[in-house]
């Protein structure tokens, strides 16, 4: 993928290009072209290449999209597509009478949204007899405006191996009137030229149009934007990780809890402020359990005095910065 500016730096551009194959026949080709300008001028082309085997049959297809809008909001978009089939066994192949060595098949339909659209259908194959090729196929098209005004029309056609042809053609013209004119004819002299009563008929919208490809692609649907991916990962990050300042820095409910379960013996060999004498010493292994806190302080500097209690002090401020969870009063 290539990225780029312009040296005035006002048109900004992207082109990306890859190849793909698989071990099975497929290979592919593809190029995407993104850009834009400072004057509000969007822009992007994608064409892909690809061929496949099934069932040792080769097809290959070509696509394009082209879209552009300018700064006015005009838009614009031109798309083709065109698809190759090579159907074929090898003619030394025997095959019951009717069959093919190779056959083609092409079908196609637009609709434009208000009721008018084109199909189309042509279908041939080729026989080997030995010494040459027989071919016969069949194809027909129809094309209507919204207004159910149109044309159906098709042709059959045959070719002998020694050059030798056939062929019927047909075709039907619809104007609304509840009226069809429909005329034809064949190379054996066969013709027909009427006009019938009958309502007309054709496929208006697709059977198959974007909100059945909506409701299907439920998986498709699925798939998030990496906003929310990245969202969610940091919400996983964040209850999974404890807060710094939860380490450093006890709360006024752990605090509590820890006033709650300093043990009764614990707090009578405190000395209070009130008794007549003051201990000179203080065994050794009394241990103050969990964090350091501010109720516990106060109690142990109400009961300690002298140059004691300022090394009592100085102790509680290193061992508050540092969160120690025990402390051994000697």
């Amino acid at each position: 993928m290539i990225r780029g500016v312009s040296a005035d730096q006002v048109t900004e551009w992207q082109d990306k290009y890859w190849e793909a194959a698989d071990e099975f026949g497929h290979k592919e080709l593809g190029s995407e072209k993104l850009g834009r300008d400072a004057t509000g001028n969007v822009w992007r082309e994608f064409w892909t290449e690809s061929m496949w085997q099934d069932c040792g049959l080769v097809h290959m297809e070509k696509s394009a999209d082209k879209w552009g809008k300018n700064g006015r909001g005009d838009e614009w978009q031109e798309k083709w597509w065109e698809h190759y089939d090579w159907c074929t066994i090898d003619p030394n192949t025997p095959v019951d009478v009717g069959h093919a060595h190779i056959w083609h098949e092409r079908w196609g339909e637009t609709y434009d949204g208000h009721g008018g659209s084109n199909k189309y259908t042509d279908k041939w194959a080729e026989r080997c007899e030995g010494d040459g090729w027989s071919k016969w196929g069949d194809k027909w098209d129809e094309h209507f405006d919204p207004n159910g005004h149109g044309v159906k029309q098709g042709e059959t056609w045959w070719e002998g191996k020694y050059g030798e042809r056939w062929n019927k053609t047909w075709g039907e013209g619809h104007n609304g009137s509840g009226w069809i004119h429909k005329y034809g004819k064949s190379s054996s002299g066969d013709h027909w030229d009427t006009h019938e009563q009958e309502d007309t008929w054709y496929e208006r919208f697709p059977h198959f149009g974007f909100y059945h490809c909506f409701e299907n692609s439920v998986q498709l649907r699925e798939v998030r934007k990496p906003s929310e991916i990245a969202s969610q990962m940091s919400s996983e990050t964040s209850s999974e990780m404890p807060s710094e300042t939860s380490s450093e820095m006890p709360s006024s409910e752990m605090l509590s809890e820890t006033s709650s379960e300093m043990p009764p013996e614990t707090s009578s060999e405190i000395p209070s402020e009130t008794s007549s004498e003051i201990p000179s010493e203080i065994s050794i292994g009394h241990v103050i359990r969990r964090s350091i806190g501010v109720a516990l302080r106060a109690s142990i500097e109400e009961t300690i005095r002298g140059g004691l209690r300022d090394v009592i002090n100085h102790d509680l401020r290193k061992l508050q910065k540092e969160s120690i969870k025990y402390i051994v009063i000697v």
